[in-house]
């Protein structure tokens, strides 16, 4: 069995996540447990714990979304309990302030990062900076359901503005209008 934790939040009204795509695919070939729903960050932490305990004599694998800020514990603590327990576990790591993360706390970095199975970084960017810390890590690319677009053959191609983040200030979404404004005056 594996069992995947990460923010399961979109019945709640946030934007989904990449759990929430990646996980139907993983249980097409494996036993998954996915967990959490829970809004509140410490009933989400709680319910990550209590699936890991409930289920560790069956666990093959833990994959743990791992971001960078406060979330940062959820991957500390799940981490420090599949060592304990001797359970595999793969950090993906999603946080883009990770470089700050690895500077700040380097002991914790070290201890999740040199005992998980496998460091995954759906990023280049992130991918680099663990590197450069020296720390293995795996590639593997975020993948967009494509059944769910629809494809429409253009000929010819006027740019807009595609954003995928959330509007949160931690994504900065005023620098991408800023950009776009420069590239225009550009153009002229």
């Amino acid at each position: 069995m594996i069992l995947y934790a990460g923010n399961i939040l979109s019945e709640h009204g946030f934007t989904p996540t990449f759990i929430e795509t990646l996980a139907p695919k993983i249980s097409q070939s494996y036993i998954l447990k996915f967990v959490s729903r829970k809004k509140g960050q410490l009933s989400r932490l709680s319910d990550m714990i209590s699936s890991l305990m409930k289920n560790k004599n069956k666990l093959e694998l833990v994959l743990i979304d791992s971001y960078s800020m406060r979330a940062f514990w959820y991957t500390y603590i799940l981490a420090y309990l599949c060592k304990h327990y001797a359970i595999p576990y793969m950090p993906i790591l999603r946080g883009g302030g990770y470089p700050d993360r690895l500077l700040k706390s380097p002991a914790k970095c070290r201890f999740i990062f040199s005992n998980s199975a496998l460091n995954i970084s759906p990023s280049l960017y992130l991918k680099k900076y663990f590197e450069e810390a020296g720390y293995n890590v795996e590639y593997i690319p975020n993948f967009i359901p494509l059944e769910n677009y629809s494809y429409l053959q253009r000929n010819s191609v006027k740019p807009k503005l595609f954003w995928v983040r959330s509007f949160d200030s931690t994504y900065n979404p005023l620098l991408a209008v800023e950009v776009l404004s420069l590239l225009k005056k550009k153009k002229s």
